[in-house]
């Protein structure tokens, strides 16, 4: 255990860290990141840990999901995977088990040599998204809504992480087999949907990512935060609150723009792509 005499949050974000699980603050009370890039910011380092919570003691705490899947059952999804045989299969691997604020569980696993998942939400099964590389959850003693993430199985070091049963490795396999494969009939506008979609844990992420590539294209911060605010409403699954969204445009705008002249292209794209933005809401303003 590591020694701590502070806040229990950063107790328990020192203890994560030292287990080998990269952390970063989430905001008090809530699930979005306190820093600038969020999951890309989460650190195993003790000093930097201890000067995130310094400022605020009652950081939620994230857990980065790199190197780990963590299977997301909400409430609606307790059915899952409906087969009691399977469910032995997954007690049987003595994973740890967090259970959520909302009745939901955390089931938490080390990606298996040579498999490679995305995050996604609600394609194992209904109700039951996936955390993987990329991702975050948070992690116990963390609260929203007044309630508390609580260890029902408790985590184990990093490298002690057992691997998933073989039918959800199967079963993952087979998700990324669907997104992969180009789809027919039907399929295709479904297929097509998921492509790039950002789900909970991946948004902050993926969208300071983008902002990051925008801003190296050479784009100013009012086109930067018109794209991302764009790539919200059509990427996030659900969309950020705009005045996160606008922070992360805030915080990729402090950085030097690229060479112009290697991306007057792309900065022509975006400039329609705001234009008609500010269009379509004009218009929507009187009509």
């Amino acid at each position: 255990m590591v020694p701590c005499s502070d806040s229990p949050l950063l107790a328990a974000a020192l203890q994560y860290a030292e287990m080998g699980y990269a952390v970063f603050p989430c905001r008090p009370g809530a699930k979005l990141p306190a820093t600038g890039h969020g999951v890309l910011d989460a650190t195993t380092d003790a000093e930097q840990i201890r000067r995130w919570w310094s400022r605020r003691p009652d950081f939620n705490i994230g857990l980065a999901c790199n190197g780990l899947v963590v299977i997301d059952i909400d409430p609606d999804g307790l059915a899952w995977p409906g087969d009691d045989d399977k469910r032995r299969g997954i007690r049987g691997t003595g994973c740890p088990v967090q259970r959520t604020p909302r009745g939901g569980f955390h089931l938490l696993f080390s990606v298996p040599a040579g498999h490679q998942w995305r995050c996604s939400a609600s394609l194992l099964a209904p109700g039951v998204d996936v955390r993987t590389n990329g991702g975050y959850v948070l992690a116990c003693p963390s609260v929203v809504k007044s309630k508390t993430y609580q260890w029902i199985r408790p985590l184990v070091r990093k490298e002690e992480l057992p691997v998933p049963p073989g039918w959800i490795v199967e079963a993952l396999d087979a998700v990324e087999q669907r997104r992969q494969s180009p789809s027919a009939g039907n399929d295709r506008p479904t297929e097509h949907r998921d492509l790039g979609v950002l789900v909970e844990g991946q948004r902050n992420a993926g969208l300071a990512s983008l902002a990051g590539r925008l801003r190296r294209s050479g784009l100013t911060q009012p086109e930067l935060e018109a794209a991302l605010l764009e790539a919200n409403r059509l990427r996030c699954r659900p969309p950020l609150p705009e005045k996160e969204v606008l922070s992360i445009a805030k915080s990729v705008g402090r950085y030097p723009p690229g060479p112009v002249e290697s991306c007057w292209a792309m900065r022509q794209a975006w400039r329609r792509a705001v234009e008609h933005r500010r269009w379509k809401y004009a218009t929507r303003r009187h009509f």
